[in-house]
Formats: C-alpha cells, structure tokens, sequence
C-alpha cells in the first residue's frame, strides 16, 4: 500500500471538529487513529511522515481535545495514548544521540526539535494532565496481583508520555526568560504540580509493589529538576535571606557603574584629504616611524591584526554546550523544595532499588543509560541534604563505600568506553562528566562531615577515609582524570568539574596524612610456572607389550576359573552405554571396550565379562565383543584380545594431556593475576603531590582560567590552589612561565579588584616576579614562554642548560641520551672516515666505540644518533654476517643441485620459492639470489622476480634499471643517485664499458656470433630513420638460430647485455625506446671495436682471470667482497666491513684431483665465483 502524504490529510479531516472546551469525535476517528500509528510505524529515515503531522499541528487541534472528552473510553484511551507516545517521542532517543552531520539531515532533525517544542507548550493545559492524574490514581488503588495487562501498560504510557515531554530542552534564545520569569519548562512542573501528577511519581518512587514502573519514575524526577539548582531550592522561602538581598544589590551597582560612553560632536567640516601623521609609537619596515595617510581618529585606534588571517579552529573540536541553569519562579521553587524534601525521606529506599535494578539483568551497558539517572539523584539531593542541615540518616545508604566503589567502576567504565567506541565518544563523555560530578558531591559530604563533632559523624568520617585513601584506584582515578583531557570530544565544563575534583581530593588527602600513613600500592613480581604435574607423567613407566603379555599370564587362571559361573547365569547384566549421554550409542562402542579393560586391569574379572555379555547383546552385529553362541575359550580369547589392545592406556593419555593443557592455562591465568600484587607503604603527600607538576595540568588549568570572567569563583579558586602547589610548594614557578598564562594575567590585573579577581591576580604578581629575577641570568627565557615545559627544562632554566643537559660523563643525573654538538661532530667525522677509507674488517660500531673519547657509550645509543643525523646504517654486521656465513656455507654439492633447480625451474612465475622449498628452507631468499649471481645463473635479481601479468611501461623500467645499477655502486654514488632520482623526463640510459669489455674477455671468440647478431640488431634501427617508431614500447630482439636461444641462457651473455644497457623481458631481450641514434651509434662502435680486437680463448681467459684474482688479493687490504654490496641486496644497506672467512670455493682452493665429477664440477664453480668476485671489485673501484 502506497502512503502518501494525501493520506495523513484526509485522516485528520476526518477526526472530528471543535476546539479543547468541546469537541465532537467522528465515528470513524479510532479507525484513522489506528492508520497514524501505521503510518508512523512505516515512517523511512527522513521521518517525512512525523514532521508532516508536527507541521499540521494535529496534537494540537485533535488529539489532544479528543483526549479531555473521550478519555473514559478504554478504546480511546489506548489508541490515543500509543499515538501521543509515538509522536512525542524524544528526538535524540530517534536519531539515537547521532546528531546528523549532513546540513539537510541536520535541518531535519532541527524542525523534529521545534515540532516538539509545539508539543511541549501544548502539554501545560492543566486539564490534560488532571485526566491523565486520575487515570493513573484509578489504576494504582488496584492491587497490583488484580489489575489487568492493560491497565499496567495504560500506567507505563502515560509515564512515557510524561517523560517524553519533559525531556524537550528549553530553548532560550526563543523564550528570552531571564531569572525569576517563568518560563516554559516552569509552566509544565507546575501543570504536574497543580494535578498531583509529581505526588503519584513519588509515590511510585516510594512503595515497594510498584517496582516495575520504578525507573519510568526516576528519570521524571530527573526530568523535573533538571534547570535547577539545589542551592536555588535550598534558599526558597517565603521570605528572601540576606545574601540574596547582597547579591542583587551588588549586581545593581554595577549596572549603574558601568560608564556611559559620550559621543564626540561631530566636526562642522569634512576633511577631504584627512591630511598625513607620524606614528612615533610603531615603526615602518626601515628604522623610521610609520607614516599614516588616515584620519586621526582613526589612527590612535589602529588595530595593526586587522587583515591578519585568523587561524582556523578544527571541526573536530566539541563546541562547549553550556546546561541550562537558570532560577525559576518563587512560587515553583518552593513546591519543588517541598517535593525534594519528600523524597530525601525515601531516598535510601531509592538508592537501593536503584542499584537492584542496575544490578539484574546486566542493565549495565543499556543504551537507556540508567545509571546516569542514579548518578544524578546521588548527586543531587544529596547536595541539597548538605545545604539543607546534613541529615546523615536520609543519605546514608548513598554515604557508604559501597556507592564510592560503584561510582569509580562508572568512571572507568566510560573511560573504556570511549576507547573502545570511537563513535561515540562524546555521549559517553557527557556520561563521564556525570558520574565525575557525582564523586565531586560524594567529596564535598566528605568535607561536611569533618566539620561536625558528633561521634557517628566522626566515625563515618574516618571510615571512608581510611578506606578511599587507602586503595590506589581512588588515588590514580583522579590523576588519571587531570591529565587525560582531550579537547576533541569533551567539553570545558568536563575539565572544570575535574579541576574541581582534583583541588578537592588533594586537599582531603593533605589533610588526612599529617602523621604517618599506610596505603596500598601496586608491586610487580615475577612468578615462574609450576611444572610438577608434568613430572608425575614422565615418571609412570610405559607399557609395552611384554609386560601386557606376562600381565595376562598371570591373570588368565583366574578369568578361566570365573567364566563359567558367569557364562551360566548371564543375569543382572549392566548397561553397556551411557542413557544420558548425547553421543549415539552405535558410537559408544569404543568407551564399553576402554571400561572393559579398566575393570581386567582392576582385577574386577567378574564385572568384566558380565559387561562383554551385555555389550554383546546390544551390539550383535559387532564381532568386537564375540559371538552369542560363543563358548568359554572363545570368551576367553575375545577378553584377550581386548586387554592386550592397551586402548585404556592410549584414552587416559590423551586425557592427561587435555588436563595438562587445562592445568597450564589455569597457571598461565595464575601468572598474569599475579604480575600485579597490591602491597602496603607508607605514604608521602609530598611524593605524591609531585604527580601534578606536569605540563598536561599546567596546560588544563590554563585552559579553565582563560575563561576566568565567566566561570564560577569556586572553580576559578580550584585551579589557582593547583597552580599553587606546583609554583611555591613544589618550587617549580618556571611550569607557569607561560605566554598564554601571561595574557591572563594582564587582563587580571587590569581588571576591577573583587573577591572574584583577588586570587588570581596575586598568583600573577607572584609569577611575574619570579620571571624578573630569572630573565637576566638567561637570555632565551623568554623563547620559552612559548611553550609548556616539563620538569627537567624548568630546571634547566633556573640552574642553567648545561647543568642538565651537558653535564660530563658519570656526573650525578646525566644521561647518555644526550649528545653535545661536538660529540655529534665527532660521531659524524669518524663515520666518514669509516667508510671512505676501511683501514680494518672490525665491525663498524665497533670500530666507532673504540675511537670516540666518550667511551661511555653504548652500541644501540651509537646506532640511534647515526639514525638521527641521516647517517643511514642498516643493522651494521650481525645480519650481514649471518649472511655470509649462509653464504659460504654451501659446498660443491649443493651448488650443483642449485643448478639443477634452476634449470628446472627457470620458467616459473616464483623460481626462487621452488628452489627454497627444495632445500628445506636451509636457505634464505637472499643467500640463494646471491649465489646465483656469483655462479653467473643470473645477472641480477630482477631475473627472478614474481613476474607480474601486466605489461611493464617505460617509467618502470627506467626505475629498475636505476635500482640494479645504484645496487652495484658504492654509498657516493647511491646519494648522487638519490639526488637525481626524481628526473624521468631525461633518459636513463647506462652503459658500463668496463664490464662489458670484461664480459667479452671471458666469452672469448665463441659469443662473436652471437655479438655480431646483437649489433646488426642495433645498426637496422639506428639506420631506419624512424628511430622513435621502431623503439617505441622498445624494440625485441628474438633469437633464431640455436647458437642465440643458447647464448641468452648464459649468465656471462646476459651480464654483456645488462652492461650495454638493454632490457630483459619476458620473452627475450629488447633494445629500450629510451635510446637515441648515439646511444646506437656509441654502442654499435664499442662492439665493433670488442670482435675485432678481442682474439683470446676461453681457457687463456679463465688464467688471466686467476691471476688478476691473486694480484686484487694481494694488494687491496680489505677482504674479498666485503667492501662490496651484493648486487642482491638492498640500496640502502651500508657496506659492512667485519672479517670474514673465505670458503673453498671462494678463496681459491684448489683440488688437483680428478677422481669424480663433483669436483670438475665445484671447479668450474669456483672460477665463476672468482670471475664474480673481480668484477664486482673493478665495480668498486
């Protein structure tokens, strides 16, 4: 069915007629109130169908004067109260305490507030609530064993009702009421006032069979006193007390003392040109005064930051949303006073119905937030307890530490919250910010009562404090709370009840430990696993089955002499599976077997074979048990068989193992119960008090005085008293040497003296003239005041820098964090050195801590400063030479089978995963790589990379190249690469002559083919003249002949290429479009230049390569490889220059045997890793 809003039109107009004095019902109208409520059940998101009824004014026009003249009618009341409820229903409970951050979403939830307001104003006719009252008072007289389902919901929807309208929040700005102005939220309390409606709720509150309505009723009274304050109720009386008559007469003088601003005539003639001033207060850009082309008015009033761009606040930040506080009427005040008197005397009642309540059913974590009405009643009249004379009876089932403990449990449980539910941050901040109110309140009792002297209030007194002071989760909430301020989601009214609560508890607790006091502490210890129960297994033998086979020797003669009294019976059998169990009993087959032979090893015969005859009966289609018609050697077989199985023995082990874990997770839980024990100390206020010099509570006290025209005194007072310790009793004035702290100082001072800026204006002389006396001894002071300082710079700025951050080496508090600009330059220059010019092969750090003067310092603070100052060291030796000792691990057999991998594999998507899980992960990824480069496999790494599916494009393979090249440079060359890594316009074409003349000297004659094919390659495209269309997306070279698919197999060939500057590609080699006509030419000439002059075998190739190797040994001072990166590492590994073994395959070792392949083989290794191994040195050098 289709709804529109034509609908909702038609059933309004057909309600009935007439106005809230007489109106005349349509037949029909249940029916079409019926409809709404269908209606507003089918409401979408946009709620288009509640704000169409709001903007129609329907509650207004119809329901309500339905309800005054059809309310005695049962179906009417029904109908008419579940569709009031519904649409009064509160806006937050429907956007659930989302506010909509969407503009249009946000435009509708506002029009939702102003339709309730509507509803709200329309409620204050004291004639619905008189039919209301009576409706419920006719209800409430029945017994509640007697009264019918619907009457029971008749009473909870008209609670609802009233609550919904009541928790419509007053808007002030529409209202424009000032204090003692009734306003419309007044109206409604004393429309429920004059209807006994509030009188039927306390009642509610106070009986005992009316429980299920109970918090229905709590959240009224909530509700009800919400605006107020019970200082305002204390003081409402008929007649007015003296410092109410005080206040207004101060107020009053001050509002005739304002001054009135006189205005100046103007003048009789207007200056055109408005003439030219100097300015000897402000300087232009040189050194002279600024020069004005303004009038003169305008010019004493300048305001230099006029056009300066202010900086923007974040959206993030809460906007502080100040609860309406106002003072109601006289005559309202004093019959809400009267109501708070009533309920002080049901109060404890309350509080202990209430934490019943919250207690069952795990209304903890509600979305209701009951909790948060109990707070506030704990909160609330308990003030007005203490205003009003402080009767210990009325509150004390609130007074006790039973409420402490529950309070300090909300506050860590809405501080969980708000981690754990990011999302709603904000409503469990509001939630916080209550229960921190509350445990304010629960403080200020505790003051009141030391100001007594009756012995009960005495040893109340000294009970909760023994006890709140005792326990560390009292001491540690407030702090927590004091320096745990976010701006983001809570409000500054949040931290000025913190800052409140802090002064408060610190001045309880200096109070309370003047002598000598014991309180509990935290203690870590350590506690190791209990491991005797695994002992017990170890040592029960095992059984083997000798020993089950000497065990039924002994035992069959007794089974023999048994069975046949048992065979002859076969009566009062047992039952051979468990009735109760879940498991079927065709399953249960195995557990009669285990329980068989338990009762064999128990020597329980009998028991054993009467259980076998009735597991054979039950399971007759096993042969396990034996056969019906089996005699009594067979019997005695089948028992056999089932002893010897030793199935028992297997079950029982398999359960002691369970236990053992069971046991081991039950110590693993003892372990971490028992890392924090509580223990016993004396306690020190001094020692404590400390926790507050901090520059997080400097940083919130500033931030609550920045408003110190508008807040309270007492909170205002509460920040000064912190700031005070922190400056005089714990010597620290430096903490306040702030420039934002000074801006309020200045308006302070410049203020009129009053009992409000008295405080704060001495604790600002005080700071100012410590600042004076320490502005000569230093000269950076006042850069300070720009930032919140913590305790080590404040000591630093009254004693001197150097006396804690350069203090020499073993002094009283230095520390070995700190580092002097000459010590940084030294660390820098001897790393330098280091690398330029490696005169050792000991480790790096090591070398740095021998030669440093500062032999104080340790290696991981020596890597850390290296770190800091861009000197990049990438785990100096431990990692670098675990991977050489992997490398010259291998030997000539595994080399071999490395080759066999490769050949194997070398068309796989991951070749190097298939040759890793060959060798059983004895390898790492980066030791294979490498010595498959040094056995001329590969080239490089790129080789065997996971090959990707899409195709590779220009910009990434320039940046690979660049990668390959700069991983076979030295460290001046990585920076000079860096330095120039951002340019991709340019080509990025690398040709190595060195190593490409190298690599044709070890091929010798027999790549002449093959490098003839590659330069015939180069010439047709150099001579196309369309150079740019051919290398577009670059230019492949296939093989044809079997001599080029072979030569590309090669390691030596494919290393010529790389050197020319060629690409490798899935398919073959490409010529890349980067190249221009000279990178052709140039290249086209080098290999022409290569086959005709290079005329050298392989073999005289391979001797003057050995001997190259022995004259590199002898004259270079550093090992073999080990200045030198592997082309497989990363960039931005530093070159390590540790000691390092040479293997036999590297060193040179040579076998002059020839009694086995492997050998041949390992040589023919040998010299590749040495080809290898010079090349890489010429690289270097």
């Amino acid at each position: 069915m289709v709804i529109g809003l034509h609908t909702i039109d038609a059933i309004s107009t057909s309600l009935g007629y007439g106005d809230i004095e007489k109106y005349y019902p349509d037949p029909q109208a249940i029916d079409g109130l019926k409809h709404l409520i269908w209606i507003l059940r089918n409401d979408g998101p946009d709620h288009e169908f509640r704000r169409y009824i709001g903007e129609k004014r329907l509650v207004q026009t119809d329901l309500l004067p339905f309800l005054l003249h059809s309310f005695h009618e049962p179906d009417v009341a029904d109908v008419v109260l579940r569709l009031l409820v519904n649409l009064t229903f509160p806006t937050d409970l429907i956007y659930k305490e989302n506010h909509p951050k969407n503009a249009s979403d946000r435009k509708k939830m506002l029009q939702l507030m102003e339709i309730a307001e509507g509803y709200k104003e329309a409620f204050t006719v004291n004639a619905v609530w008189s039919v209301l009252g009576e409706k419920m008072q006719s209800i409430l007289r029945i017994k509640s064993l007697e009264r019918s389902e619907a009457q029971a919901i008749t009473v909870e929807r008209i609670l609802m009702l009233a609550r919904n309208i009541l928790q419509v929040p007053a808007n002030v700005e529409k209202e424009k009421q000032l204090d003692n102005e009734d306003s419309l939220h007044d109206r409604l309390v004393w429309a429920l006032d004059q209807t006994c409606t509030i009188n039927i709720v306390s009642y509610i509150l106070g009986s005992s069979s009316e429980q299920q309505y109970f918090m229905h009723a709590l959240e009224i009274i909530y509700l009800v006193f919400r605006e107020q304050q019970p200082a305002n109720l204390v003081n409402a009386t008929m007649q007015r007390i003296a410092s109410e008559k005080q206040e207004d007469e101060v107020k009053l003088l001050e509002a005739l003392q304002q001054p009135k601003t006189a205005k100046l005539p103007l003048p009789p003639r207007h200056s055109r040109f408005r003439g030219t001033y100097m300015s000897g207060s402000v300087k232009s850009i040189s050194d002279n005064a600024a020069i004005a082309h303004q009038s003169l008015s305008k010019i004493i009033h300048a305001d230099l930051g006029i056009e300066k761009e202010r900086a923007k606040k974040s959206a993030r930040l809460t906007r502080t949303v100040d609860e309406v506080e106002r003072k109601s009427i006289l005559s309202v005040r004093m019959c809400l006073r009267q109501y708070c008197v009533e309920i002080l005397n049901l109060f404890n009642n309350i509080v202990r119905q209430a934490k019943r309540y919250l207690g069952s059913a795990d209304q903890l974590s509600s979305d209701f937030h009951d909790d948060t009405y109990l707070l506030w009643a704990i909160r609330f009249f308990m003030a007005f307890n203490r205003m009003n004379g402080m009767n210990i009876e009325l509150i004390g089932e609130a007074l006790s530490m039973n409420t402490f403990h529950w309070i300090i449990s909300r506050i860590e449980s809405y501080n969980s919250s708000i981690t754990c539910d990011k999302t709603r941050k904000s409503i469990w901040s509001k939630r916080l910010h209550n229960a921190v109110q509350t445990y304010d309140e629960m403080l200020c009792n505790l003051r009141a009562l030391s100001l007594k002297e009756d012995p009960e209030s005495k040893e109340l007194l000294s009970m909760l404090q023994n006890n709140i002071f005792y326990a560390v989760e009292y001491r540690e909430t407030v702090v927590h709370l004091l320096t745990n301020y976010n701006e983001s989601y809570q409000t500054r009214n949040f931290l000025r009840s913190v800052v409140e609560v802090a002064n408060r508890f610190y001045s309880l607790l200096e109070k309370f430990c003047d002598g000598t006091v014991r309180v509990q502490t935290r203690v870590k210890s350590k506690r190791k696993k209990q491991k005797g129960r695994k002992a017990g297994k170890s040592d029960r033998p095992p059984i083997t089955p000798e020993s089950l086979e000497f065990d039924w020797l002994s035992m069959a003669p007794k089974i023999a002499a048994v069975l046949p009294q048992v065979h002859a019976t076969e009566e009062n059998l047992p039952t051979p599976f468990d009735v109760a169990s879940s498991v079927p009993i065709d399953d249960q087959k195995g557990d009669c077997m285990i329980r068989i032979h338990r009762l064999l090893r128990d020597e329980k015969y009998e028991d054993a074979l009467k259980l076998m005859y009735a597991a054979r009966s039950v399971w007759t289609n096993e042969d396990c048990f034996g056969s019906m018609h089996a005699t009594a050697d067979e019997d005695l077989m089948c028992l056999k068989e089932i002893f010897m199985a030793n199935i028992a023995e297997d079950h029982e082990t398999q359960h002691s193992d369970e236990d053992e874990e069971d046991d081991d997770e039950e110590d693993e839980v003892e372990e971490y119960e028992a890392r924090t024990k509580y223990g016993e100390k004396d306690f020190k206020f001094e020692d404590f008090s400390k926790r507050l010099v901090d520059p997080k509570v400097v940083r919130n006290c500033v931030i609550v005085l920045s408003d110190w025209e508008t807040i309270k005194t007492p909170t205002m007072k509460a920040a000064i008293h912190i700031l005070h310790r922190i400056a005089v009793q714990h010597k620290t004035p430096a903490m306040l040497f702030q420039a934002s702290l000074f801006r309020i100082f200045q308006r302070a001072l410049h203020a009129k003296p009053s009992e409000h800026t008295a405080p704060l204006q001495q604790l600002g002389l005080y700071v100012i003239r410590q600042l004076q006396k320490k502005a000569p001894d230093n000269e950076v002071i006042f850069a300070e005041l720009l930032f919140y300082k913590s305790a080590k710079i404040c000591y630093g700025l009254e004693e001197g820098y150097d006396e804690v951050f350069n203090r020499p080496a073993g002094a009283a508090g230095s520390s070995a964090k700190n580092w002097s600009e000459e010590q940084e330059e030294e660390l820098r220059r001897l790393f330098m050195e280091n690398q330029e010019n490696p005169q050792t092969d000991q480790d790096v750090i090591d070398w740095l801590l021998d030669n440093m003067i500062d032999r104080t310092r340790t290696r991981r603070a020596v890597i850390k400063k290296l770190k800091e100052l861009g000197l990049i060291f990438k785990a100096p030796t431990k990692r670098s030479n675990a991977n050489q000792h992997q490398k010259d691990s291998w030997n000539g057999e595994q080399i071999e089978r490395l080759t066999q991998l490769y050949e194997e594999h070398r068309f796989e998507r991951n070749v190097v995963k298939k040759i890793r899980d060959a060798f059983g992960q004895a390898f790492s990824r980066q030791a294979i790589v490498k010595q498959m480069v040094r056995m001329g496999l590969i080239a490089d790494e790129s080789e065997v990379k996971v090959r990707k599916s899409a195709a590779s494009k220009p910009n990434r393979r320039r940046k690979e190249r660049r990668d390959s090249a700069s991983s076979s440079e030295s460290y001046d060359s990585e920076e000079r690469e860096e330095d120039n890594d951002g340019n991709d316009d340019g080509p990025a074409v690398v040709l190595d002559q060195k190593v490409a003349e190298k690599m044709m000297k070890l091929m010798g004659n027999s790549m002449k083919p093959c490098i003839d094919w590659v330069s015939s390659s180069m010439d047709f495209v150099c001579s196309s003249g369309a150079i740019r269309d051919l290398l577009r997306g670059g230019r492949t070279i296939y093989p044809k002949e079997e001599h080029q698919i072979l030569a590309l197999k090669d390691g030596r060939f494919r290393q010529f290429l790389l050197a020319l500057g060629m690409e490798a590609t899935n398919a073959s080699w490409c010529i890349p479009e980067e190249f221009e006509a000279a990178d052709l030419k140039q290249r086209i000439e080098l290999l022409q230049t290569l086959c005709s002059s290079r005329e050298t075998s392989p073999a005289a190739a391979d001797r003057s390569i050995e001997e190259e190797d022995v004259v590199v040994q002898s004259n270079s001072t550093q090992p073999s490889v080990g200045g030198v990166p592997s082309e497989g590492s990363d960039e931005d590994e530093m070159p390590s220059f540790s000691k390092r073994k040479r293997s036999p395959s590297i060193a040179g070792k040579r076998d002059r045997s020839d009694s086995s392949d492997s050998m041949e083989s390992s040589t023919y290794a040998n010299k590749k890793s040495r080809k290898r191994m010079v090349v890489s040195s010429d690289d270097e050098d």
